[in-house]
C-alpha cells in the first residue's frame, strides 16, 4: 500500500516521545485524524492536508485539541488546553510559534506517517550525500513486532560521531502488512562506552484505520464532537 497513491486519511493512536531542548520529555498519548494531501490532474490542491489531534494523556495535556487545515484559516491551527481557564478558551495560534511548540519537537505541519517516512528518506539522503561509506552500517531485521503487527525494520547507525550526523542509531519500522511506517525512534550518542544511548525522538502508530471516509466535518473546528 502507498501512502501517496492509496491512503486518503487515517485514525490512530499516536504514542510519542520526543527530547525537546535536550530534555526527554514523557510519552504522550495522542488520539489522531489525519487526511492526505489530494492532487487534481492538474497538479493543484484538491484536498488539503490535515491533522486533528486529541490528547488523552499525559494528565497535563489530557483533553487538548488541536486542529490544522493546511492553507486554511490563515494557516494557522486552532487549539485548547484540557482544563482550568485556558480549556475554556480556543485560539488561533501559528504552527511554529512558541506556544504551538511548546512541548513539541516538531510542528503539527509534520504529524503523519507519511511526513515521517519522507523525513526519514530525507536525512538519510542529506548524512549519505555529507558522509562515506564507512559511516554507515544499515541492517534489515525481518519479522520484527510492534505490538502485534509483524514488520520489517530498517536500522541505520552512524559508528563514528561526526558534525554532520544528528542521530546515532535510526529504526524504521514498515508493517508487513499495510507497509505503512508504523514506528520510528531515533537515538543519540551514548555518553561513554557501555552506557545505553538516548532516545531522541520515537513514534508508535496503534490502531490504524486507513480510509475511514473522512468528511470536511472531520477538519471543522465546528464539529458537534469537539470542544472548541
Amino acid at each position: 500500500m502507498c501512502i501517496r497513491d492509496s491512503v486518503r486519511g487515517y485514525s490512530a493512536n499516536l504514542v510519542k516521545r520526543e527530547q525537546v531542548d535536550g530534555v526527554l520529555l514523557d510519552h504522550q498519548f495522542v488520539f489522531l485524524k489525519v487526511r492526505n494531501e489530494r492532487l487534481d490532474a492538474a497538479g493543484l490542491v484538491a484536498v488539503p492536508f490535515g491533522v486533528y489531534m486529541y490528547f488523552e494523556g499525559p494528565d497535563d495535556l489530557k483533553d487538548r485539541e488541536v486542529l490544522w487545515v493546511k492553507g486554511q484559516n490563515n494557516n494557522k491551527l486552532m487549539a485548547h488546553e484540557g482544563s482550568g481557564l485556558l480549556g475554556l478558551l480556543s485560539v488561533w495560534l501559528e504552527p511554529t510559534s512558541a506556544v504551538a511548540m511548546r512541548g513539541q519537537r516538531y510542528p503539527i505541519s509534520y504529524v503523519g506517517m507519511e511526513n515521517l517516512l519522507q523525513q526519514y528518506i530525507l536525512r538519510l539522503q542529506e548524512d549519505k550525500r555529507q558522509g562515506v561509506p564507512e559511516d554507515f552500517k544499515i541492517k534489515v531485521i525481518r519479522g520484527a513486532r510492534v505490538d502485534d503487527r509483524v514488520c520489517t525494520c530498517t536500522q541505520v547507525t552512524h559508528p563514528v560521531q561526526r558534525p554532520y550526523f544528528e542521530k546515532y542509531v535510526s529504526r524504521l519500522f514498515i508493517d508487513d502488512e499495510t507497509h505503512l511506517p508504523i514506528r520510528y525512534v531515533t537515538f543519540g550518542w551514548p555518553e561513554r562506552k557501555g552506557v545505553q544511548p538516548s532516545i531522541i525522538e520515537e513514534y508508535t502508530y496503534r490502531n490504524v484505520k486507513v480510509n475511514p471516509g473522512f468528511t470536511e466535518v472531520d477538519f471543522d473546528p465546528k464539529n458537534s464532537n469537539y470542544n472548541f
